[in-house]
């Protein structure tokens, strides 16, 4: 069976994650929403590819897709 704490746990990581991806970055989101693995964000089209990659880099098991409109 699944550890209750494991859910926890992934929350806090993915804060901490997510955190650091936002904040070493020159050009961040505007806004930067999520809710369980669900991500809304608005950020310029010129700088989203810059984004992808870097916080793509940022831990190997962890993939950011995207999904414009």
């Amino acid at each position: 069976m699944r550890n209750p704490a494991s859910s926890v746990v992934a929350e806090i990581y993915l804060q901490a994650h997510e955190t650091t991806a936002i904040t070493t970055l020159s050009n961040p989101p505007n806004i930067w929403k999520r809710y369980v693995d669900e991500v809304f964000a608005i950020i310029k089209r010129s700088h989203l590819d810059e984004f992808q990659q870097h916080i793509n880099g940022l831990h190997p098991n962890i993939e950011l897709t995207v999904e414009q409109n």
